[in-house]
């Protein structure tokens, strides 16, 4: 998993360092990034086993963890 944050991290970093003359393409990529990175810290939740990560699952709503 931290090769993955590694590589997640030298991407953001390149494309921080490009030159977009609207800033609408990069803005995107970044945003979508971001998303991505969530999404991550939400299964690497799942994994640990963390009770506050799985009742801010979707359709957990209402759900005690167990514990």
């Amino acid at each position: 998993m931290n090769r993955f944050w590694n590589g997640l991290r030298t991407l953001e970093e390149a494309l921080a360092g490009l030159d977009d003359p609207h800033g609408e393409r990069f803005s995107r990529i970044e945003k979508r990034l971001r998303d991505l990175e969530g999404r991550l810290d939400q299964i690497e939740g799942f994994a640990d086993g963390s009770p506050e990560q799985q009742n801010s699952a979707p359709g957990s709503e209402g759900v005690v963890a167990a514990g």
